[in-house]
């Protein structure tokens, strides 16, 4: 009924190797598919929870802004910066749209009504009454600024402060890295190009070197592999076409650690309530970043 088939032991080997290799093609494949949608569905979350924090209206944040430093093209350190009283930075803000910043000498309050703005070491407040949306406008500034070491850049294509200027989400990529003794998730997003003219070397202007051109931004966040909140930002200006040839190439680093990252936390009311302390004194606000810079 049936025929013996004559197959000799050379064809079955080559049979049996074939269909290892096709298995082992089609599961390279479903794997390298994994990785791929792994990775996007990673990115998306990490920035998922940088939106959130944007967006939250009951936050408490506190982050801490490491050395920041200007490299070289050929990677040598040719300027440090160092955070005021330890960079550490602390900010509040709840439902009702009132806020709170304080880093080290400095206090900045929103009651609802009033921007308080007060200098511990001086001894000095100012008093101003602002509109809802320009508080709220106010509040969203400190947020970004706290999110990206005061380089204001964050990774969203729909921001409106960066029109035009596209993150190249294309090319953005996620790996596992370590962060202050911590195993994190580690994205880069690379960046548009931006004109610029200023200088970061001399707080006294005549002393300031006048640069003109463009620069690109490299985003980085590390985010913590269970919750994807972020727990480290670092961002990488490079300055690409400049006025100053002595500046092409250099890129400026910014970096800071966030040690405490809580949506809808306990706050106490009086965390926005601002008193002069006895003997302040008040100047007027329009007067405020020159008198704050010059004493």
């Amino acid at each position: 009924m049936f025929k013996k088939l004559n197959i000799g032991a050379s064809a079955i080997r080559e049979a049996i190797t074939i269909c290892l290799y096709c298995l082992l093609m089609m599961g390279l494949f479903l794997v390298g598919s994994y990785n791929v949608e792994a990775s996007d569905a990673k990115i998306s979350k990490i920035l998922s929870q940088l939106r959130k924090v944007m967006e939250s209206p009951e936050l408490e944040i506190v982050v801490s802004m490491d050395e920041g430093y200007v490299k070289g093209p050929n990677g040598e350190i040719r300027q440090r910066s160092y955070p005021a009283d330890g960079g550490r930075v602390r900010f509040y803000t709840d439902s009702s749209g009132k806020w709170r910043y304080e880093s080290g000498d400095s206090l900045v309050v929103y009651d609802g009504k009033y921007w308080w703005k007060y200098s511990r070491k001086r001894n000095v407040f100012s008093k101003k009454s602002i509109t809802s949306g320009f508080a709220n406008f106010t509040k969203q500034t400190y947020k970004r600024a706290l999110l990206t070491a005061f380089t204001f850049a964050l990774p969203f294509n729909d921001d409106p402060l960066q029109k035009g200027k596209p993150w190249d989400f294309n090319k953005a990529t996620v790996k596992w890295d370590v962060i202050n003794g911590r195993k994190a998730l580690l994205l880069v997003v690379p960046s548009f190009k931006e004109a610029f003219e200023t200088s970061p070397y001399s707080a006294d202007p005549k002393e300031r070197e006048k640069r003109t051109g463009t620069m690109t931004f490299n985003f980085k966040v590390w985010a913590d592999p269970k919750t994807y909140l972020p727990i480290a930002i670092q961002v990488e200006m490079k300055m690409e076409k400049v006025e100053n040839p002595e500046f092409k190439g250099c890129i400026e680093v910014h970096s800071l650690k966030i040690h405490k990252l809580s949506f809808n936390p306990a706050i106490k009311k009086d965390m926005f309530i601002f008193v002069p302390p006895k003997g302040a004194k008040e100047i007027n606000p329009a007067e405020w970043n020159d008198y704050y810079l010059k004493r």
